[in-house]
């Protein structure tokens, strides 16, 4: 009896084993990333090109192409045109109870994958120094590939984590509890490391779903798109550096604008920065890398003067425009990306005038925004020698157009009888919306009051041509 109950025993040993063997390498394979998209707008809203210098000195051991420099100096020293986007700090993590080789490819067809940790297995090929690059044009197609080791959970998994040389934005991403990642040469980390820079006009997502532009001295931001954005926010630092100022917070649903006039209550910053980091978590995202997302920003994203725009990118379109694929295939991935919407103020566009038109222009030399206040600039000195010649039509139509934005009657200035001319207010459907006009002498009045809040283009048909130009209907 007894050798039949120690055998019995050994017996459900055995299938106990047997089982939680089977549960255990059946434990979900889980991957999450997160990264930043970046654009820079003047205060028109017009994208501004330039943007490849490095806001933050990466560690000496993170892989670059030649003339791209991660350490002291920052950034892209090659020729290159059309930079409109940088594509800053994505990571991938990876989460799993059991050791796991995997397979990781990322594709950017917007433009080029320029720097990586660890080395990659494969990728774009590296452009020459002396080769400009070309980021407008479609040939250029970013892309890179690792084969790394997902090492098991366990007490001393970190060992060789850290390495001399390391940055606060490089630390920061650390902080979770995602597993460590190897590869055949040795190298340890917490997670897969990207960055590039591209052309926005080849990613909708970066010039279409935020439009951002100062009309007079109200910003308005508004979607002009068919998604939804799960959250946004409108951050301001003083030039001094010593106010932090959340304008406008919230949501932005298909064809909704926000108003920061100027002068405006503003939020809390630290509710605000709650409640994204919320939204973040809803979107995907481990609380321990929202937080670390936010920690990577402090130095940069909120310590440098400016105005702002952060909003979660839809899923979707980040899945469309930065391409995953992982061997073996994860049960779950998350991926949450975070657009930020540089846009420069009239007040600092004036500045910026001022300085280059008395050759003062090397006061900004060290700026990583130089390059685009240098087509800032040209752009303006452009349109004031338009104005010279055609005075009113310098503000992108016929007609003085105001109050913009408005909550219902818009006013038409013509420098002639408008009474042959004919208006139209185009929603972002393309369609012609019903509204009541009224002219008199030189004016034309627009009842817009019945209209839904968000984003129009007023059309504008006369002898001397057609014309389009943004306006506002905000909320009553």
């Amino acid at each position: 009896m007894k050798r039949i109950v120690a055998g019995l025993v050994v017996l459900l040993v055995l299938v106990s084993a047997f089982f939680a063997a089977g549960i255990r390498a059946q434990q979900p394979f889980v991957v999450h990333e997160w990264g930043t998209f970046t654009t820079l707008a003047g205060s028109d809203g017009r994208l501004l090109p330039g943007l490849y210098h490095e806001e933050e000195s990466l560690p000496y051991f993170v892989g670059s192409f030649s003339g791209f420099s991660p350490q002291i100096s920052k950034g892209l020293y090659m020729p290159c045109s059309g930079a409109t986007l940088k594509m800053e700090t994505p990571v991938i993590y990876f989460y799993s109870d059991v050791a796991r080789s995997v397979s990781v490819r990322v594709d950017w067809p917007a433009g080029t994958i320029s720097q990586w940790y660890p080395p990659r297995a494969d990728g774009e090929p590296y452009p020459s120094r002396f080769d400009t690059l070309h980021l407008e044009d479609t040939a250029e197609h970013g892309w890179i590939a690792w084969n790394a080791q997902i090492r098991a959970k366990a007490p001393d998994d970190t060992l060789g984590l850290w390495k001399p040389g390391e940055t606060h934005t490089w630390q920061a991403p650390r902080a979770t509890d995602a597993n460590i990642v190897t590869d055949s040469l040795g190298n340890v980390e917490k997670y897969l490391f990207y960055r590039g820079v591209g052309n926005a006009e080849r990613m909708s997502i970066a010039t279409q779903e935020i439009w951002t532009q100062y009309l007079h001295d109200t910003l308005v931001v508004a979607n002009e798109t068919y998604m939804p954005v799960p959250y946004a926010f409108v951050y301001q630092l003083s030039d001094d550096s010593a106010t932090q100022s959340v304008l406008w917070a919230g949501s932005l649903n298909t064809g909704w604008a926000a108003m920061c006039p100027p002068n405006a209550r503003t939020l809390n910053f630290d509710s605000v920065l709650a409640g994204f980091r919320d939204s973040l978590v809803v979107c995907g995202l481990y609380r321990k890398e929202a937080d670390a997302m936010i920690e990577t920003w402090r130095q940069s994203y909120f310590g440098r003067p400016g105005v702002r725009v952060f909003w979660i990118v839809p899923r979707w379109a980040t899945n469309y425009t930065l391409k995953l694929d992982i061997t073996p295939t994860p049960d779950s991935i998350e991926r949450v990306i975070v657009a930020r919407s540089e846009i420069l103020t009239p007040a600092f566009e004036h500045k910026l005038d001022t300085a280059f038109a008395n050759g003062n222009s090397w006061m900004y030399y060290g700026d990583r925004y130089y390059l685009a206040y240098q087509a800032r600039v040209a752009a303006m000195d452009a349109q004031a020698a338009r104005a010279a010649v055609h005075p009113v039509s310098a503000q992108g139509s016929d007609a003085a157009i105001y109050p913009n934005p408005t909550t219902g009657m818009l006013t038409l200035d013509f420098p002639y009888n408008p009474i042959s001319t004919q208006v139209a207010i185009i929603d972002e459907l393309g369609r012609a919306q019903d509204v009541s006009a009224h002219a008199a002498d030189n004016t034309m009045s627009l009842d817009l009051s019945q209209l839904q809040s968000g984003v129009y283009l007023l059309r504008i048909q006369s002898a001397t041509g057609t014309t389009m130009q943004r306006v506002v209907k905000a909320r009553q």
